[in-house]
């Protein structure tokens, strides 16, 4: 049984994992419930730079368009996962963003995080 899994990552990630990332803007229509996982992680800029300040937390910015991608894919039943790859040093840049997702998961098992 093959999982689809809908990445959004920075390029180092998918290049060790050979994924192809997804183009945000061209996303939405792709999200299918059978067989799929919507997994995203830490990035400061994501594919093509289209995720840039749109996972970490700024002032001055949202992080509204991944915020209604997850929404899209709870509805369509899709589990959501974010891998915090950036704790304990940039946890409180990822939180706000981590705490719409299904499970969340960390790079280190000592760090000492609550949502």
């Amino acid at each position: 049984m093959a999982i689809k899994l809908y990445v959004i990552s920075d390029n180092l990630t998918a290049q060790s994992l050979f994924l192809e990332n997804i183009d945000f803007e061209k996303f939405w229509w792709r999200l299918r419930a059978k067989k799929s996982i919507l997994f995203v992680e830490s990035a400061w800029q994501g594919y093509k730079n289209r995720w840039k300040y749109k996972i970490a937390s700024y002032p001055e910015r949202t992080n509204e368009k991944l915020v209604r991608l997850v929404e899209k894919a709870k509805d369509k039943g899709i589990p959501t996962v974010f891998w915090n790859k950036e704790d304990s040093v940039h946890f409180d840049r990822f939180i706000d963003s981590a705490k719409h997702f299904d499970h969340i998961f960390y790079r280190r098992s000592k760090c000492h995080c609550s949502l």
